[in-house]
């Protein structure tokens, strides 16, 4: 997959954190804090692993909750007035 690939939850969820390559993974704690991860530096850990397999085992560095709302950038600049960004959404813990 390249970095302009834009793809659903499922296949993100299903693919192979060595494959993302130019992606980043996104990950909100309960506490407010949001981190960046750029999956070319997860590849080197747990490059084999799908993103399913990974995303549950971070910690917030603040709180020491897990995510309660990951996703898949493109761009961690996301938010700033880039329009060309974007993010899809693989789990989302605080939508009702």
């Amino acid at each position: 997959m390249t970095a302009v690939e834009q793809r659903t939850p499922e296949e993100y969820l299903a693919a192979r954190v060595d494959a993302l390559d130019g992606h980043w993974l996104e990950l909100h704690c309960g506490c407010g804090l949001r981190a960046f991860y750029p999956f070319k530096l997860l590849a080197k850990t747990c490059g084999a692993k799908r993103v399913d397999q990974i995303h549950g085992r971070f910690r917030c560095n603040q709180c020491g909750g897990r995510p309660v709302r990951v996703a898949v950038t493109d761009n961690p600049a996301r938010g700033l007035p880039y329009p060309d960004v974007w993010s899809v959404v693989l789990l989302d813990a605080t939508a009702g």
